[in-house]
């Protein structure tokens, strides 16, 4: 899947949840999602918010259906949301000390992210092509 597929793909199953989403998708709607996102934090907060109302939710439909693709359940997405939270914003004013726990979480979302779906179906629906 090329980039502009998989923009228009995320958009297009813009509150679906069910199905799989290849890596490809996965990362691609990622990188789009970066590229819009950054310059939004120079903006005033219409600007956040407006961003957010768009991209977010496909966002997350696009990383339960890549959940769903290595066979597991989207409800992990909630579990990398309260890491992001404690990380983030709980505990920044212990930085060194939660730096290993923030690293050892990145790496665990990377690899969750990287990792290829197995052999054939799973309980998601069917293999998708990379």
């Amino acid at each position: 899947m090329n980039f502009l597929k998989a923009i228009k793909n995320c958009f297009f199953k813009f509150f679906r949840m069910k199905g799989r989403a290849s890596r490809s998708e996965f990362w691609y709607f990622f990188i789009f999602y970066l590229i819009l996102g950054i310059p939004t934090y120079y903006f005033d907060n219409g600007w956040i918010l407006f961003f957010f109302l768009v991209l977010l939710i496909p966002f997350i439909t696009v990383t339960v259906r890549r959940l769903h693709d290595i066979g597991l359940n989207g409800y992990w997405v909630g579990s990398i949301w309260i890491l992001g939270v404690i990380f983030g914003r709980i505990l920044p004013e212990e930085a060194g000390e939660a730096a290993p726990y923030f690293i050892w979480t990145l790496m665990f979302v990377i690899f969750i992210f990287c990792t290829k779906a197995g052999e054939g179906n799973n309980k998601y629906g069917k293999k998708l092509k990379d």
